[in-house]
């Protein structure tokens, strides 16, 4: 019994042995491999690389200096000349941007105004107009503009 049991014993050392060496020769061989990847780029040469990329870089340079001289060329021929017309350009641009910017507050009190109607539908209330004129020494607070009403009016048509 001893004598079967010594021999499980050795053979399980063996196999612990032999793993160990498989283990081993594999380590090697990925440091092999690894030693020849390290050698093959220590024998590269980049300078062709960097010298073509230097080349490339060289001529896009030109290419964007070229298009920027043209740019400029092109810029001056059509730019107006005098500051007179420079400065009705700035004008017009501003009253473009204002005329946009009202466009857009005119729109966002018409939404407000069609949310306000939606709800009170909901809420099932009635629509009352007051029966006393304003007056022209009133105060205009809480009035609508005429041309926000027009602009509901045209919406309300469309829809």
């Amino acid at each position: 019994m001893d004598s079967r049991q010594e021999r499980e014993r050795l053979k399980e050392e063996y196999k612990e042995h032999y793993r160990a060496i498989r283990e081993s020769r594999k380590k090697l061989e990925q440091y092999e491999r690894k030693a020849k990847i390290a050698g093959a780029l220590e024998q590269i040469d980049p300078t062709p690389v960097l010298d073509g990329l230097h080349n490339a870089l060289g001529k896009l340079r030109e290419k964007v200096t070229m298009a920027e001289a043209r740019l400029e060329v092109y810029l001056d021929e059509h730019a107006p000349k005098d500051a007179q017309a420079l400065e009705e350009a700035e004008e017009f641009e501003k009253k473009q941007r204002a005329k946009q910017s009202l466009d857009a507050i005119r729109q966002e009190m018409g939404n407000l105004e069609r949310e306000a109607d939606d709800k009170a539908a909901k809420l099932e209330v009635e629509k009352t107009i007051s029966a006393n004129p304003i007056k022209p020494s009133d105060s205009s607070h809480g009035r609508i503009s005429p041309d926000i009403i027009k602009t509901i009016g045209k919406k309300d048509e469309e829809n």
